[in-house]
């Protein structure tokens, strides 16, 4: 008490992540003061060294090692041996394509925009094997990796002969960040220090044009995704099993949108094959904007006509950014809509009794039918309100056939959804007779109209192939025939073609349409013999596709189906 108060003049913010026991990430940003400058400047550098240690990076900073590499960066075509630092997509070729002077400038610019700042460490998660060291660059630009020996050899060979140059320019060639037309993630820079290969590439994320065309709000969702062909460790499944949902529900082909998108992977595959490589993947990852009550939702996918400026600005939003993904030859959007037309009447029904519901003296039953994998794509109404006749001999459900069963019970998922046809209402089949619940609607002040109400998505998707280092050699050979058993194949057979089947199957692959001859039964009514989306000349069928997709069940059918209510009464 009493004691002077000391003014510190010189300080230091230290910010970073502390895991706790609870395995929560928390950020944590720590003043450091002392009256020094000195000791101050001592301490930062001891921390930044000690960080370095930390992350086993020998020698300099990563900062450092790239500044000092751009400096000395030897081009491909012009040396046989393998450089200390080199710039893939920069060729120094006869009819000098790329001027070095330009080159290096374009390179020096990526170093002084972009890794300034210190490096931040992540994790790819849990589909890298390789335990690479990974680092981004403070503004997300940037990654650096560490690669083994190997890696970098393969890209040296890969660069040297100048054919890395002529895939990344063959449709054009933009800066080193941008690219154009292929899709293989740009390695800028190469090089080696301490003992230790690394390599400077593109973060894959969505061009800032798009990016700030996207809505933000909780109806948009993102995803980042890597996958591989067959039984590979990659995210194929979750991403597959999201895709068929939003197929069943709308449609969701993304073709013609990734048309380009797949020119592209084409092309780059021919060149990775013939190049001997194996087990990269491919990076999808992109948007899923779905229309919700949110105001923002509904006046970007309304199809009002009204000229108000907010409008007209969210209609001109989603114009502009589909015009833009268009122009963007790794990227894809396609948008996809469905009749909401289901009346959840459950609420009305008494199920303890066989005549479930009494409107206007007349009593009715609600019957449904049990659903099988890919119904929900052809589902008009899940169940019926038919009319009970006083004195029927039988008056069960399964009178209609053996799927079908009184609305509580579990294997009809316990509910009564039920279509409104609106004008005229349901036609009678043979000799029964249906009640449209849009008259129960109406009955308490719900006036709605089919169609009126739609389930509506847009979903925004680009590519990359990522990893593509790995040479197959007689060791990998006798590796994928080792595991053969375990995978079912040799899973590095015919890579490039495994490849391209799994990005067409997720763009285009049909749900599981059951083929069940429903002709002359009530299904017929209920189940539409194609969904209204089905276009032949982009989709491939379920059974082209059975080895991308997850194996489906009723459950997920159902959860499809509830999307579809827009009234519980």
């Amino acid at each position: 008490a009493g004691a002077a108060a000391v003014a510190y003049q010189h300080c230091v913010e230290v910010s970073g992540v502390v895991e706790t026991f609870a395995h929560d990430d928390m950020q944590k940003d720590i003043l450091i003061c002392h009256t020094h400058k000195k000791n101050m400047t001592d301490l930062v550098a001891h921390m930044q060294k000690s960080f370095w240690e930390f992350h086993d990076v020998k020698g300099p900073s990563i900062q450092e090692k790239v500044l000092h590499a751009t400096a000395a960066v030897d081009f491909a075509g012009r040396s046989a041996l393998v450089p200390a630092a080199f710039s893939p997509p920069r060729c120094i070729l006869k009819d000098a394509i790329t001027p070095e002077e330009e080159s290096l400038q374009e390179l020096y610019k990526i170093v002084n925009q972009h890794l300034q700042a210190q490096p931040v460490p992540f994790s790819p998660g849990k589909n890298s094997r390789s335990k690479a060291k990974f680092f981004y660059s403070l503004d997300r630009e940037l990654v650096i990796k560490m690669v083994r020996k190997e890696e970098y050899d393969v890209l040296w060979g890969l660069a040297k002969d100048c054919t890395y140059h002529r895939r990344l320019s063959e449709d054009g060639m933009g800066s080193l960040l941008d690219g154009m037309g292929s899709l293989l993630n740009q390695i800028l820079l190469a090089l080696t220090d301490s003992g230790q290969h690394w390599i400077i590439m593109r973060a894959e994320k969505l061009p800032s044009v798009i990016e700030q065309l996207l809505p933000e709000g909780s109806w948009r969702r993102d995803f980042h995704l890597d996958i591989k062909p067959g039984n590979m460790v990659s995210d194929r499944e979750a991403l597959a099993l999201a895709v068929m949902q939003e197929r069943m529900l709308m449609g969701g082909y993304l073709a013609p949108g990734m048309d380009t998108v797949l020119a592209n992977l084409e092309k780059d595959l021919v060149y990775i094959d013939s190049k001997g490589l194996i087990d990269y993947s491919l990076l999808l990852y992109g948007s899923v904007l779905r229309r919700t009550d949110d105001d923002d939702s509904y006046t970007f996918f309304s199809s009002s006509k009204r000229l108000g400026s907010e409008t007209k600005m969210h209609k001109m939003r989603k114009r502009w950014l589909e015009e833009m993904v268009e122009m963007t030859p790794n990227c894809g959007m396609q948008c996809s809509t469905r009749p909401a037309n289901l009346i959840d009447v459950s609420g009305l029904l008494d199920a303890s009794i066989t005549k479930h519901l009494d409107w206007h003296g007349v009593s009715y039953q609600c019957c449904c039918f049990s659903l099988r994998p890919g119904d929900s794509a052809l589902m008009q109404s899940p169940c019926v309100l038919v009319q009970v006749e006083s004195g029927a001999a039988n008056s069960g459900c399964g009178r209609f056939g053996k799927r079908f069963h009184s609305y509580h019970r579990p294997s009809v998922g316990g509910r009564c959804l039920v279509e409104m046809r609106g004008r005229g209402g349901w036609a009678p089949w043979h000799d029964f007779h249906f009640l449209d619940p849009a008259v129960l609607a109406r009955d308490r002040g719900n006036y709605l109209v089919p169609g009126e109400v739609r389930v509506q998505s847009c979903t925004l998707m680009c590519a990359a192939i990522i990893d593509y280092l790995m040479e197959k050699s007689f060791v990998k050979h006798v590796e994928e025939i080792g595991l053969a058993p375990w995978y079912g194949e040799k899973k590095w057979t015919d890579y490039g073609e495994k490849t391209l089947h799994l990005l067409k199957c997720v763009v285009g692959g049909e749900p599981p349409l059951d083929a069940e001859d429903s002709q002359g039964s009530l299904l017929e009514t209920l189940l539409a013999k194609s969904p209204p989306w089905h276009n032949p000349q982009v989709a491939l069928s379920w059974n082209d596709c059975m080895d991308v997709f997850p194996t489906f069940t009723a459950e997920e059918d159902a959860a499809v189906v509830k999307n579809l209510v827009v009234l519980v009464l």
